[in-house]
């Protein structure tokens, strides 16, 4: 046991490394390590826009929540040949990208849930962008924790 640490916290995680090509996600491997993974996010996201992944037990009940940049912007920079604006951004086709998501070894997690909810900006009072009620989110991905897939 290290000095200072907290015995009270798990020093167990599941490392897992995603392949994900625009509209398949698929688990390249899955490993328990030892270290302490970052703590949760609120649980509550209610009004968050972006990507977060969540463990959940058995009956779906939240045990973890983290908010993530969004590793899924399958996008490249490219010249535009404008010397004001030299570089835009258009879709990679057909490119893949690993996604690799640490999380607590919880013994009673049963999957890991991949989620997406991006913004809804409506034009208010002289044009300016107001966010409004962000849509429901959406699946993106679940793994059963242990390494088998489940039907998403």
């Amino acid at each position: 046991m290290y000095e200072g640490i907290d015995p009270g916290i798990s020093h167990r995680a599941v490392r897992i490394l995603f392949k994900y090509d625009g509209e398949h996600m698929e688990v390249v491997d899955q490993q328990p390590i030892d270290m302490v993974a970052f703590p949760s996010d609120s649980i509550d996201v209610e009004n968050v826009s972006g990507i977060w992944h969540e463990v959940q037990d058995a009956q779906g009940a939240v045990l973890y929540r983290r908010v993530i940049h969004p590793p899924l912007a399958n996008h490249i920079e490219v010249p535009t040949g404008d010397d004001e604006h030299p570089l835009a951004y258009r879709p990679a086709e057909g490119a893949s990208q690993l996604l690799t998501i640490i999380v607590p070894d919880f013994p009673e997690a049963r999957s890991l849930v991949l989620f997406e909810r991006r913004p809804d900006v409506s034009l208010g009072a002289r044009d300016i962008p107001t966010p409004s009620r962000p849509p429901s989110p959406r699946v993106i991905g679940r793994i059963e924790l242990g390494g088998r897939r489940s039907g998403e």
